[in-house]
Parts: C-alpha cells; sequence; structure tokens
C-alpha cells in the first residue's frame, strides 16, 4: 500500500468515526474486522446504460454507476463483488441481506428510507418527459390530452404519473427501462417520463433517437422525487454509511466523481439537457 493511499484510508476512516458518533460503537472491532475480509455486495441495474449495463461483445460491465462503485471501493479498500439486482428488486435484496449496498441511482424518498438506510447524495438527475416533438405543444394546451404515458415500475417517476398524471392518460408500467424504450419506438407509448440522463444520453444520443426530443418537465413541487441519488445500504451498517459518505467526499473534492461523469455524458453535472 502506498503512502498515498495509507493517507487516503486514514482520512476517511477518521471521517467516517466522527461521522458515525455513537452509533459506531455498535459496530464491535471483531464485526468490523470481519467485514472487511468479506468482499462488499454492491448491487447494480444492467439494464440502465449508460447509469450502468453490460457490454454484449465482453460482458464488461460499465457505467456511471458502476464506476462510481469501484471507485468508492477503491477509497474504501474493500474487496466488491457486483451483483446484477433489477430495480425493482434492490430494497427487498438490500432487506433480506443479499446486498449490503446498491448503487443504482436511486433518489432518498422517506418512503425508501424506512426499508433501508442511505448515503448521502452523490448527484440529483434531472426529470424529464421523451416523445416526438410535436408532443411539446398538446403538453402546453388547455384542451386534455390523452396519452399513453410509460414508466418504470418501482420508481418516484411511477408513484409521480400515478398520483398526478392518471386522470385522462394511461400509464403502463415496466421492469425493463429497455422494454420502455421498445414499445417507445413501437408507438406503444406516447410519452416516457423518467431519469432526464437516461433519457437523453441513452437513448436520444443513440441512432434510436431520431425523431424524437425531451418535451418538457414534471412539476416538481416538494420532494416528489427524491433529495438525491444516493448508495442504499442495508438497515443497521451505521459504521459503513459514515465510511461511505466519507468516500463520496474525497471523490469529490480530488476530482473523481467529475472524472467519472465525464467517461459517459457530454454534459456536466446540473446543466441543461439537449431539447
Amino acid at each position: 500500500m502506498t503512502a498515498l493511499r495509507r493517507c487516503r484510508r486514514a482520512i476517511v476512516l477518521i471521517a467516517a468515526s466522527m461521522l458515525a458518533g455513537p452509533a459506531a460503537a455498535a459496530d464491535a472491532a471483531p464485526d468490523s474486522i470481519a467485514a472487511i475480509d468479506l468482499p462488499l455486495m454492491v448491487g447494480v441495474d444492467l439494464d440502465y446504460p449508460p447509469l450502468s449495463y453490460e457490454r454484449r461483445i465482453d460482458r464488461r460491465r460499465e457505467g456511471f454507476d458502476v464506476d462510481v462503485a469501484y471507485a468508492l471501493c477503491s477509497v474504501l479498500e474493500r474487496r466488491c463483488a457486483l451483483v446484477p439486482t433489477p430495480f425493482t428488486d434492490v430494497l427487498g435484496e438490500l432487506r433480506d441481506g443479499r446486498l449490503d449496498i446498491a448503487v443504482v441511482s436511486m433518489s432518498i424518498t422517506p418512503e425508501r428510507a424506512a426499508v433501508v438506510d442511505f448515503s448521502k447524495p452523490y448527484y440529483r438527475a434531472p426529470n424529464s418527459y421523451l416523445g416526438r416533438p410535436e408532443l411539446a405543444q398538446l403538453l402546453v394546451a388547455d384542451e386534455p390530452v390523452e396519452l399513453r404515458i410509460g414508466v418504470r415500475d418501482g420508481t418516484t417517476y411511477e408513484r409521480y404519473a400515478t398520483e398526478r398524471l392518471a386522470a385522462g392518460n394511461t400509464i403502463l408500467r415496466y421492469r425493463l427501462q429497455s422494454e420502455i424504450f421498445a414499445d417507445l419506438l413501437l408507438g406503444r407509448l406516447d410519452l416516457v417520463l423518467g431519469n432526464g440522463i437516461i433519457l437523453d444520453a441513452g437513448f436520444l444520443a443513440t441512432p434510436l433517437g431520431d425523431g424524437f426530443a425531451l418535451v418538457g418537465e414534471p412539476d416538481e413541487d416538494g420532494d416528489a422525487f427524491g433529495a438525491g441519488e444516493a448508495v442504499a445500504l442495508r438497515k443497521g451498517q451505521a459504521r459503513l454509511r459514515a465510511e461511505i459518505d466519507a468516500a463520496i467526499e474525497t471523490l469529490r473534492e480530488d476530482g473523481s466523481l467529475d472524472d467519472i461523469w465525464r467517461r459517459y455524458f457530454p454534459f456536466p453535472p446540473g446543466a441543461a439537457l439537449r431539447p
């Protein structure tokens, strides 16, 4: 281990102990040592390009969330095992102990926080509609519009659509993001509501996106879409959560998060997406 890595590790552990406070006392030393000897089981959703996906040629796992997971494990100096986990299964897999953490761009909501714990956010996703450009005018028209709107099951987008958009429209729920895009191309959907980064870089920036555009943004009153995208953890891991919080700060301060972002997105964090 180099002096630089020893220094980084010391900083993370010191910061973690300060953040964890009294709760860290519950993590006895033997348990902590045993945990470090075991790989950290990290859930990733591989149907969410460019946030996370598996290359068809060599089965290599890539994406913004995948690289963030690897970077966190590097700072923590923990062995990690990536566990492909559909987004809809993440909460149950964490709760039942089959995952230690999940890096799946899951936003923090009170309902989810009742089941799992969260780190501090590592980014915040914009929320957008995707469809044919002419729909932009229909969305702002005074006359009601009957639209078929696709959302991913178990997401804040599904909840928003159910609560705010169901009247006069048809809400179609999908387990996989790829299925949503397929039905949009086949004309079975008029709109997709989702993470603007996925809709832009994962669809519009590909040949499939020809003829489509981001056609508006949902109203974001209150915390309809959560308080930022964060690492989800199994309950009762106060020490690990504090270490991850400190590691996120390390990656943010040394520019690593921005470097990872630039590998996958042509726009800076927080910038407007393509119209």
